[in-house]
């Protein structure tokens, strides 16, 4: 049983470590208003790394080696928990970093044009003045 609240609390502090792909960093950045000149459908390449579908895999695989192994004896439970831990993950991560739709939006700001890849048009269309929320190497075009 103190295997299972073990393997339950390192799942848990994964799962925080988890970034959803629409989550802001904490921080200050800028803002600059600009105008959609043009929104394309495109498929969105993830960055790699750990996402929501490593935490849910790593958890679902701890969970499946500790049923599969619990009843023997030695190390063999908590090898079972670690191997299906590593392997579980090591499936989500792949899974969520399979490229996905998304939409490039051309923004005119003062006399640049600006290009910005993101995950969902939010009802952008060409016209449409907008809001272009930077922070560090991202930014995000929100509808004004």
């Amino acid at each position: 049983m103190k295997r299972w609240i073990l393997t339950m609390a390192a799942t848990g502090l994964l799962a925080g470590c988890a970034m959803a792909p629409t989550a802001y960093h904490a921080g200050s950045g800028y803002v600059e208003q600009g105008v959609v000149r043009e929104v394309r459908a495109v498929m969105v390449q993830p960055q790699g790394g750990y996402n929501v579908g490593t935490a849910i895999g790593g958890a679902v695989g701890s969970a499946a080696g500790y049923t599969l192994t619990h009843n023997t004896r030695g190390y063999a439970s908590g090898l079972g928990t670690l191997v299906g831990g590593v392997a579980g993950a090591a499936v989500g991560q792949s899974l969520g970093n399979r490229p996905h739709p998304g939409v490039l939006v051309i923004v005119e700001e003062g006399t640049r044009l600006v290009s910005i890849v993101q995950d969902s048009s939010q009802g952008l269309h060409p016209g449409v003045p907008v809001f272009v929320v930077r922070n560090g190497n991202t930014a995000q075009a929100v509808a004004q």
